[in-house]
């Protein structure tokens, strides 16, 4: 998902207008340009891979990283939802970023479950 959110903004930074398109209607009427928000994605894409990089290396002590990166990638997620249904098309995104938004609550429930489990609180 990281991967993902990354490259969502590397596509917003490269030089063709993307939100002219009907779809991204309601992108352009929040964000006004692709720079913001694809510098956003971009920033927060590479944390979480960054995020992932040092999970994987100091597992015990990233479990709250973990919970907050799926919650602010979920209200990412839930955002694309709302910006796209603000331009009346109705397109494959619908699909897509709603399994990306469920996901990142999956994955912020886990992160919980761990939090709970590292204090004794269950497994």
């Amino acid at each position: 998902m990281a991967v993902v959110m990354a490259g969502w903004g590397i596509i917003m930074l490269l030089p063709a207008d993307t939100f002219s398109q009907p779809a991204y209607a309601g992108f352009r009427a929040i964000f006004g340009s692709e720079n913001g928000i694809g510098a956003a994605m971009l920033v927060l894409g590479t944390l979480r891979l960054s995020a992932l990089w040092v999970n994987g290396r100091l597992r015990r002590i990233t479990y709250w990283a973990r919970n907050w990166s799926a919650g602010i990638a979920w209200l990412v997620w839930i955002g694309m939802l709302f910006a796209h249904s603000l331009s009346g098309v109705v397109g494959v995104w619908i699909v897509f970023y709603l399994a990306f938004a469920i996901t990142e609550f999956i994955n912020g429930g886990r992160a919980a479950r761990d939090i709970g489990a590292s204090r004794g609180l269950g497994s």
